[in-house]
C-alpha cells in the first residue's frame, strides 16, 4: 500500500485501488494516514504532503504524525508549521519536545502552570539560559520553596 501512495505522478489513478485495497482488509483510516503521510515524507514531496494535510480540519492521526515525519526525514522547518497547528497541549509539548524546541515548550509549560512540564524542559535542555529561565518560573510559580 505503501508503494502505491509514494509514486505522485500515478497516485490519482492509484488513489481507488488503494481505497479498495484498504476497505477489503479493513485498514483503519487512522493506519491509512499514517501510510500516506511516512510515504510522502519519505518520496520528499513536501506539497503533497501539505496539501493532505489540509484535507481534513483534523486528521485522524492528527498533526503529530505529519511533523515527526518530516523530522525523520530531516526537514524541522517542515515539522515546526505542523506543530504549530497541533491543538492538544500535551501532544503539543511532546512535539516541541521532540524537535529539540526548548524555548517554546518552556513557554507553554509557564503558560500551562504545570511542573511536571517544566521539569521535562529543565532536565532535557542543555541550554543554560533556558534552565535558568525554568528555574525561575518554577520559583515564581511556587513550585520549589
Amino acid at each position: 500500500m505503501k508503494l502505491l501512495l509514494c509514486d505522485s505522478k500515478y497516485e490519482p489513478k492509484l488513489l481507488p485501488l488503494v481505497a479498495a485495497f484498504a476497505k477489503k482488509f479493513k485498514v483503519p483510516e487512522k493506519r491509512l494516514y499514517r501510510v500516506k503521510i511516512k510515504a510522502l515524507a519519505e518520496t520528499r514531496q513536501w506539497d503533497a504532503l501539505h496539501k493532505f494535510s489540509m484535507e481534513k480540519k483534523n486528521p485522524p492521526c492528527g498533526f503529530k504524525a505529519f511533523a515527526i515525519a518530516c523530522l525523520e526525514e530531516g526537514e524541522k522547518q517542515q515539522a515546526e508549521n505542523y506543530t504549530a497547528r497541533i491543538t492538544s497541549v500535551d501532544e503539543k509539548f511532546e512535539t516541541l519536545i521532540h524537535l529539540d524546541m526548548y524555548s517554546d515548550a518552556l513557554q507553554l509549560a509557564i503558560k500551562l502552570k504545570d511542573p511536571e512540564k517544566l521539569t521535562s524542559v529543565r532536565n532535557l535542555c542543555n541550554d543554560d539560559n533556558i534552565c535558568n529561565q525554568a528555574d525561575k518560573a518554577a520559583m515564581e510559580l511556587g513550585f520549589v520553596s
